[in-house]
This record gives C-alpha cells, sequence and structure tokens, in this order.
C-alpha cells in the first residue's frame, strides 16, 4: 500500500491516518491511500516510477481533504483509461478487501494449466466456443490436452487391496450402495487414473469426455468425480472447459469445489431447478449410491442439499466473460427423469430472468457460499492483471 499525503500536515496526525489504513488487505493490489490533501504530486510521482500500476485501488477517508485529493487522482486515471476504483474507508473497507482477494484469484490463474482428456462433448455447442484466446486473455490459463492412452496406462493396473479399502471409506457415509463390487473396483480405477493426471501435469482442474468411457470402458466416472471434488482436485464433466472454470474459481474462494449442474426447469416463485449426477459428497448432508442416469450404468451420486443454504451461481460465457448470481437452495425433490442429484434455488427476479432466455447456456455452477460479492470486482480487475 502506497501512503500519498502532503508534509504541510502535522507528523502526528499522518502517522495516526496510516494505522487506520494498515488492517485492510491488500497485498494482491495496487493501493494508494490517499491520506490528506496535496497528496496529488507524491501518487504522480510514485506512478510515473512505475511504483503504482493498473488496476489501482483508491483509498479515501472523510478528513484533512483526503477525498478531494483522491478525485483529482481518480479523474487523473479516468480520463487515461486506467483501471482504477474509489473506495471510502472505512465504510468501504471490506469492499477492498474483496477486491483484494479478487485481485489474489487472477494473479492465482495467470500462467497455469487446465486439463482437457480428449475433447469437449458435440452437444456443447455454445460452451466449446470458448477460444484459447479469451480463455487465456480473461483467465490468463491454457489448456492441455490428454490422452486416453495415458488415461488407460493407469486405469488397467490393478488395484490394491489398500486402494479399494481407502476408497470405500471415503464413501462411507452413503445410506445406500445400489452398485455392484465390481462396479466400485471400476470406479476405484478411475479415481485413481484421473488422480494421477491431475498430479502429473500440476493441473488446476482436469475436464473429461466422460460419455467417452460408456464405449471405451462400459461406464462413467460420475462417483470418482464426486470423491476427487470432495479433496483437492477439480474434475469436470463432458470436456466443459467454461464450467471447470467456475469449479476452480469456487474452489479457490471457498475451498470446496462448486457442483456443476444442468439447467433443468423453472417454476413460480423464481425458482429454478437444476441437477447432475456428479456432485461432490462433501458438500452433501447425506447420499445414497445409485447408477449414471442417462445410461443406468457406472457409479452416480444422489445427494441431498441442505435446505437454506445460501449459494452463488457461476458462469463462463462462450466469450470467457463472468456471469454470476446469489441464490438459495428451497427443496431437493426426488424426480427420476432428470440426473440424480437435484436442487431448486430461489434467486431474485432479474437472475431468474436472465436464465430463464436460454441466453446463458446449459451447465451452470453451483458455489456453496455467497462469493459474488468478490466476484463483482472483476469487472475493474480482470484482463489487467493478466501477463
Amino acid at each position: 500500500m502506497f501512503f500519498a499525503y502532503s508534509d504541510l500536515h502535522n507528523p502526528q496526525i499522518i502517522e495516526k491516518l496510516k494505522a487506520m489504513f494498515h488492517s485492510i488487505p491488500s497485498d494482491n493490489l495496487s493501493t494508494v491511500a490517499v491520506l490528506t490533501g496535496g497528496a496529488e504530486e507524491k501518487f504522480l510521482r510514485a506512478f510515473r516510477e512505475g511504483k503504482l500500476s493498473p488496476p489501482i485501488a483508491v483509498l479515501a477517508h472523510e478528513s484533512q481533504n483526503s477525498l478531494p485529493a483522491a478525485a483529482e487522482i481518480m479523474a487523473y486515471l479516468h480520463h487515461r483509461d486506467i483501471p482504477s476504483k474509489l473506495f471510502l474507508v472505512p465504510d468501504e473497507a471490506e469492499e477492498v478487501g474483496n477486491a483484494n482477494t479478487m485481485s489474489g484469484l487472477l494473479k492465482n490463474l495467470d500462467g497455469k494449466y487446465i486439463g482437457l482428456l480428449d475433447e469437449p462433448s458435440p452437444w456443447l455447442i455454445s460452451a466449446s466456443t470458448l477460444t484459447p484466446y479469451d480463455l487465456h486473455s480473461n483467465w490468463g490459463l491454457t489448456i492441455k490436452r490428454l490422452t486416453w492412452k495415458e488415461f488407460l496406462e493407469i486405469w488397467n493396473e490393478e488395484p490394491t487391496q489398500d486402494e479399494v479399502s481407502s476408497f470405500k471409506k471415503k464413501i462411507q457415509r452413503a445410506d445406500k450402495v445400489l452398485v455392484s463390487e465390481e462396479e466400485l473396483i471400476k470406479q476405484v480405477k478411475m479415481y485413481r487414473a484421473l488422480k494421477h493426471l491431475h498430479e502429473k501435469h500440476d493441473l488446476l482442474g482436469l475436464s473429461v469426455k466422460c460419455f467417452h468411457l460408456l464405449n471405451l470402458l462400459g461406464t462413467v466416472p460420475c462417483l470418482a468425480f464426486a470423491v476427487l471434488n470432495s479433496e483437492n482436485y477439480i474434475l469436470g464433466c463432458e470436456g466443459d472447459i467454461p464450467a471447470l472454470i467456475g469449479m476452480i474459481i469456487s474452489k479457490y474462494l471457498t475451498d470446496k469445489s462448486g457442483f456443476m449442474a444442468n439447467l433443468n426447469w423453472f417454476y413460480d416463485g423464481y425458482r429454478v431447478l437444476m441437477s447432475h449426477c456428479t456432485s461432490p459428497i462433501s458438500l452433501l448432508d447425506r447420499f445414497y449410491i445409485p447408477t449414471h442416469f442417462e445410461s443406468g450404468k457406472g457409479a452416480a451420486v444422489k445427494g441431498y442439499y441442505p435446505k437454506g443454504m445460501i449459494v452463488s451461481l457461476v458462469k463462463i460465457l462462450p466469450s470467457g466473460k463472468l456471469w454470476f448470481a446469489k441464490g438459495t437452495i428451497v427443496d431437493t425433490p426426488e424426480k427420476d427423469n432428470i440426473c440424480r442429484t437435484q436442487v431448486v434455488i430461489e434467486v431474485d427476479k432479474d437472475t431468474y430472468e436472465e436464465l430463464r432466455t436460454g441466453k446463458l447456456g446449459n451447465h451452470t455452477v453451483i458455489v456453496p457460499e455467497d462469493i459474488t460479492p468478490i466476484l463483482k470486482h472483476i469487472d475493474w480487475l480482470a484482463g489487467y492483471l493478466m501477463g
């Protein structure tokens, strides 16, 4: 944090003002705390010397002519199209912290790799239009393509008894297991192979063209995904890269993977039904293990989220831009004609109407906390922190 002030002011006042700003998180932001009027010259010198680089958070308080100076600085930045935002302290100190967290997320993603096993599923006609350029320019991420050959080298090894026992312990909370022992062994092998690829290639996340496994191995990785996503890994379905980014955002900001879900139906009262077969089991009050919905094969998760749980809905659009909203889980239905884990989410009218148009696409990442106060800072931060 750079402190800008006039030397005409009493040094004791300056030190007292500095103390007010010291507790505000700003390690990931280029931040100037405007302590007094007459601070503009010090700011300008620091900016020209490269001590402050875009985007810049400008912090003002209500005394010592701080805001007049901050407004002059903001006008200088604005008229030069330099991304910046004015925060009033202490009222907006929390917002500075949120912006700092968002900046940290963007810096953490920059230069990292996400994995794609095979390619996006053919029905992802919108999500698959996200170009490598837009992916990198918006998020700093690069796709690393992986092959089935590499996956099968690990899959084909028979699991040890310890590996089987360890996996079963991970799902011991299940109320019921409705699949065979043979299928559970396949999920153990799936878990091990996907974990190996995730670690070997040092990936932030890995998305898999999972339906291809029905032809290749006669199973799908839903249960393995649900377990891995409850640990320190991020696995996405159907080769959907935009949804994978949403899950990565969830993991970074909440330490929990999000739930990648289908958009299934709309109800009165601004309620939206979503479902999928791969919810992280760590997010669920309880669950059992049936087969995968579409194929009737493999092993999936039928789970129940806590009613009243506040969530965020996150989508990466085909342009690479972020869409997000807040919601509340109000029901966990028992429908037998959609994917296994089902949630009804109540949202506000604007969010409902946006989703209702269908123009935002299908897959939505359900994040198990309200992270919207952090995500809203993407508008002035994104695109300027990428390398």
